[in-house]
């Protein structure tokens, strides 16, 4: 996939390629199998310089609806990160909520 490792603001073009993370891929269907969940950046978008999006090890879902948190709720195990938000981890994949808009979805560890 294409990627824009040092991010996409100002226009800068994305240039660079990853191969996208197949057990991120794997799991973010198994739940878009059991509910309904739009993906808004996969390895593009305006992330930070070194984002595990451009590492094909993320990607962001649009803001949960409540069958998506049910489905979290109900198939992970929870963590917390420093400023309390809670970490939902299926099967190695950590789902949390990211500037108050979407879940960020990664396959590493925080």
């Amino acid at each position: 996939m294409t990627t824009c490792h040092d991010g996409c603001a100002g226009g800068t073009l994305c240039k660079g390629s990853e191969t996208l993370n197949m057990n991120l891929l794997r799991e973010v269907t198994t739940v878009a199998g059991n509910v309904t969940i739009g993906i808004n950046s996969i390895g593009g978008g305006d992330h930070s310089r070194g984002s595990q999006h451009y590492r094909g090890n993320a990607m962001d879902v649009a803001m949960p609806n409540a069958a998506l948190l049910s489905y979290l709720k109900a198939h992970a195990s929870s963590t917390y990160l420093n400023d309390n938000r809670p970490v939902y981890v299926v099967n190695g994949i950590h789902w949390w909520y990211e500037a108050g808009n979407h879940f960020h979805v990664q396959t590493t560890s925080l």
